[in-house]
């Protein structure tokens, strides 16, 4: 897997805010987006992952995002979500990935999320998960709700 690493909200990066990053940074393969310390407004559009990594440069008590991440039903590959708090949009789970035609996994580590109707959601159905491989894996997630009984 090949692919650019790109930047938001550092001193020299490629996107000042995360209202300018650009669709083709999500559904370029291999693509990593850094998010440096600080609040970022992440936009409400629905991005076309395939094989991205999106990590806090700084960790999550640095890097925090308002507003939930959303995978598009184009997503594609395995993307992994690092290193940050998210606030999620309050109708919607904090990182939602869309159901899609083909495997989409989605991996989120060592993150802070609150908001949201519920944390990760991966709306991938059963006929693109390949057997005994997970599409969505959560580690070391600190929420402030569970959904469930």
């Amino acid at each position: 897997m090949s692919g650019t690493t790109y930047s938001v909200g550092g001193p020299f990066s490629n996107f000042a805010t995360s209202a300018d990053i650009p669709t083709s940074v999500f559904s370029e393969e291999g693509n990593t987006l850094e998010v440096y310390p600080g609040t970022h407004v992440w936009p409400a559009t629905d991005f076309p992952f395939n094989n991205t990594t999106i990590v806090g440069v700084g960790g999550k008590d640095a890097c925090i995002l308002t507003g939930s991440i959303n995978g598009s039903t184009a997503s594609k590959g395995e993307n992994f979500i690092s290193g940050l708090t998210i606030n999620g949009t309050a109708a919607v789970p904090a990182v939602d990935m869309k159901a899609t035609a083909q495997r989409c996994g989605v991996h989120v580590s060592d993150c802070i999320i609150t908001g949201g109707t519920f944390a990760v959601q991966n709306a991938q159905t059963a006929s693109t998960v390949a057997s005994g491989d997970p599409a969505t894996v959560v580690r070391n997630i600190w929420s402030n709700y569970f959904v469930g009984t």
